[in-house]
């Protein structure tokens, strides 16, 4: 299993540019949060995206592991409202325990806040139960 320390050297050294890359598993991994109310969520996702503003201004990368779809939508927001650039942040999605970050799936946003594509099994937890409730 990939450690945080693991992601952070693979995307130092297959990755440039400074910003954000959230590593978004498709697997239940030690990472991830469990148990936190969905207003601090929110806040997370959008302090989050924020922290990647200022990273890219000081020429930094910073990695995040998550697999939070509120999290990932809240990181969405301030894209959309023009406080984050859209290369602020990229996702790396990894679909499978010790493959190589090179080898993911990269997901980049507009500045609309919305995806470049959307893997399956990316951030379609929520969509998946609206579904269920038509």
């Amino acid at each position: 299993m990939n450690t945080y320390k693991d992601y952070c050297d693979q995307v130092k050294e297959d990755f440039n540019g400074p910003g954000m890359f959230v590593i978004y598993e498709l697997f239940e991994s030690e990472h991830h949060q469990r148990h936190v109310p969905a207003w601090e969520v929110r806040k997370l996702g959008e302090q989050g995206a924020m922290f990647a503003e200022e990273q890219i201004k000081r020429g930094k990368r910073f990695v995040h592991v998550c697999n939070n779809d509120m999290v990932i939508t809240a990181m969405r927001i301030p894209v959309k409202e023009g406080r984050v650039t859209e290369d602020a942040i990229r996702f790396i999605v990894v679909k499978e325990k010790n493959v190589k970050l090179k080898d993911c799936e990269i997901v980049t946003m507009g500045k609309d806040g919305g995806f470049s594509h959307w893997p399956k099994g990316f951030c379609d937890e929520y969509a998946n139960m609206s579904l269920e409730l038509l």
